[in-house]
């Protein structure tokens, strides 16, 4: 009662006596974050320590709270209200300290917080026979550790686990799949995991192998020729705090790389590793063959399946020179048709096609626009033309002219070819050279900046004549013959 009393003297002094002016000219400022409670920070311009009051009023104007405290040095002050079980509506804080003409004053809504239930994540069936669980991690020296879960379905391992290992790569082996997780996408993880839940959060990783074939496009659509050619897997990896809550990341801070089995049967060099969303068609993430398996890098682990992509173009016959060359370079989705059903093989190769189809190769990226002003952006080829320019794959007709739309000669293409040896090497220092073991009865003809790319190109047998010895350096590439030189620097 004493404490209250004095409250409320205090209140009467600094609310109802308040002096019409004071000689220091004492000012406040505040702020007010309401959530479970209600938090006023504030500071007295006096710059001293100093009695400071608050008084609350309710929805319906009454009293709700009195608080007093003592300012620092500085004139720094807070309250802290508790506002559980109060009444949802407007209130009022009123703060008063010694020394201030008018009373600080101002409104807040209040809402009562919402509480959600805990996300409790779908867990493997049957963990004491479906599951290995370990205590701990024991990397080798190099720092790498490879997992077989043979027919079981998942590992769970302690996060602490995770965090106090000096480990570089986990290896996973399951069946006919393998992933490898860099470690720094383990600790990224545990990022996401509040520090005083870690103790008992446990790292999960799962697999599951879908039985039965893949609802694939049907004929005409624009994945045509789509078909199984290996298992189908779904992979997750979470975080599971002991109250039930799942932490995932929704993209990997680095690549992990899947090795994938394929069935015998299917073409290997028309084969892949494709996402398969709950949505929409298959989309391609890679196919490279490390061994016996194909492999793809993964930015995020959902559904993959290895698939084979046939697909046939009408102007395209078995018997044609560049059939199957065109047929692997779409199946690894580097080139494309000019519609569904054509793919146009003699009709000129543009700059930007030609362009865009050494991107994809390369993997290029760029988050910056080239400076060309016939290449606006979200155009299309805009991201491609970026990317090539930002890799000095490409230049300009000149510093603000690419021309997108352009037929690109055969010397053109060599320089642009030989730029992405030269990044495809990683030594961007080095320059395009040959030494005329190859030569051309038009050598003449060949223009003095592409004579040492035409050279290297036909030296590594990446270029050919056209026949009769001659190389024809002003004749346009044709889209087949595009399709070529893409093939024997990648493929």
């Amino acid at each position: 009662m004493k404490r209250w009393a004095g409250l409320l003297l205090l209140c009467s002094l600094l609310f109802g006596l308040v002096p019409a002016a004071h000689a220091d000219g004492a000012s406040i400022t505040a702020t007010l974050s309401v959530n479970t409670d209600l938090t006023v920070s504030g500071a007295l311009s006096t710059g001293q320590s100093s009695w400071v009051s608050l008084r609350m009023t309710g929805p319906e104007g009454e009293l709700a709270h009195l608080d007093q405290t003592t300012s620092n040095s500085s004139g720094s002050f807070t309250f802290a209200v508790p506002m559980a079980g109060r009444s949802e509506g407007v209130y009022e804080v009123a703060i008063g300290a010694a020394g201030l003409t008018e009373v600080y004053r101002q409104a807040f809504t209040y809402t009562q917080p919402v509480t959600l239930p805990p996300v409790v994540p779908v867990l493997p069936s049957a963990p004491d026979t479906n599951v290995i669980q370990l205590s701990r991690l024991n990397w080798s020296s190099d720092g790498s550790l490879q997992i077989s879960l043979a027919g079981k379905q998942g590992l769970k391992v302690p996060a602490g686990a995770i965090q106090a290992e000096n480990g570089k790569q986990l290896q996973i082996n399951h069946d006919s799949m393998s992933v490898n997780i860099p470690v720094n996408v383990l600790k990224e993880l545990m990022k996401q995991v509040p520090a005083a839940a870690l103790g008992q959060a446990e790292l999960w990783f799962t697999v599951a192998t879908t039985e039965g074939e893949l609802s694939l496009p049907a004929e005409g659509s624009a994945m045509t020729g789509l078909r199984q050619g290996g298992d189908t897997v779904e992979l997750e990896l979470f975080v599971l705090e002991a109250n039930g809550t799942k932490h995932q990341l929704t993209a990997f801070p680095e690549p992990l790389k899947l090795s994938m089995s394929v069935d015998s049967g299917a073409d290997k060099g028309l084969v892949g590793i494709y996402y398969i969303p709950s949505n929409g068609a298959p989309q391609y993430v890679g196919g490279v063959w490390d061994g016996s398996k194909l492999t793809a890098m993964l930015n995020h682990f959902s559904t993959y399946a290895v698939l084979e992509y046939k697909k046939t173009f009408e102007d395209v016959p078995a018997q044609h020179w560049a059939q199957r060359v065109i047929q692997e370079l779409t199946a690894k989705h580097l080139m494309q048709g000019v519609s569904e059903s054509k793919f146009a093989p003699d009709r000129s190769m543009t700059r930007a096609e030609f362009t865009a189809t050494l991107v994809r190769a390369l993997k290029l990226e760029s988050a910056e626009p080239a400076p060309f002003a016939d290449v606006e952006a979200g155009s299309r080829y805009a991201d491609e033309v970026a990317a090539a320019y930002a890799a000095g794959l490409i230049a300009g007709k000149s510093s603000t002219t690419f021309a997108p739309n352009a037929q690109l000669t055969r010397e053109e293409m060599a320089v642009i070819l030989m730029n992405a040896a030269r990044i495809k090497q990683g030594d961007s220092g080095t320059t395009a050279s040959g030494s005329a073991n190859v030569a051309f009865q038009d050598e003449h003809a060949i223009s003095d900046w592409a004579v040492s790319a035409v050279h290297a190109a036909a030296d590594a047998g990446y270029v050919q004549g056209r026949g009769n010895g001659q190389f024809v350096p002003k004749g346009q590439l044709t889209r087949a013959e595009a399709a070529q030189v893409v093939y024997r620097m990648f493929l």
